[in-house]
């Protein structure tokens, strides 16, 4: 399909369990001459399954392998996003970050196998009184986003934010304005 960068939210994949990502590379090596990967997802809870919920995954194959810097992953543990940071002419540095963000869920009513539930668990975890893991994404992210500008990096960000950006009060627009991003869609 002449994909050079491919990203994928909401993956519900355990990224960390060894035997899935070497089927994926195995996959990717069959497909593609040259390629990497990087990918989120929260700790699993279970081993029962193979499903995940959350996760993201980004796919860079071809020339632009050999621009990549480095590859990483959301800082919180929580699986929300990965980044691959490619070097471009004139010192110029592109983050590309493939983003989830949980649905509209009330706790309450949250499935124990949902994502939303897995993050609220985890700021629970870390002392957050009321988490509410689609505001704190935001929040995270923002961070992640201007420490990567500090750093002169470009941003190139692919989210399922499960929002849009032309509803009435979107925490997405807000988000795109505070931190000097576009929409191009």
């Amino acid at each position: 399909a002449g994909i050079s960068i491919l990203g994928l939210a909401e993956t519900n994949v355990p990224w960390h369990d060894q035997a899935v990502t070497s089927q994926v590379r195995k996959q990717m090596c069959q497909n593609w001459e040259e390629s990497k990967m990087a990918t989120a997802a929260a700790p699993s809870s279970t081993r029962e399954t193979m499903y995940q919920p959350g996760g993201t995954a980004l796919f860079i194959q071809g020339d632009w392998t050999g621009r990549i810097l480095k590859a990483t992953e959301d800082t919180g543990d929580m699986g929300r996003w990965c980044t691959i940071t490619i070097q471009g002419k004139n010192d110029i540095k592109l983050a590309i970050i493939c983003a989830y963000r949980p649905v509209d869920q009330d706790i309450a009513n949250a499935g124990t196998t949902t994502n939303f539930f897995q993050q609220w668990m985890h700021l629970r975890a870390k002392g957050h009184d009321k988490p509410d893991p689609r505001t704190q994404f935001f929040i995270h992210l923002g961070q992640h986003v201007e420490k990567l500008k500090a750093d002169n990096h470009d941003i190139m960000l692919m989210m399922d934010a499960n929002e849009s950006t032309t509803e009435r009060n979107s925490k997405v627009e807000k988000f795109f304005i505070e931190h000097g991003l576009v929409d191009l869609h």
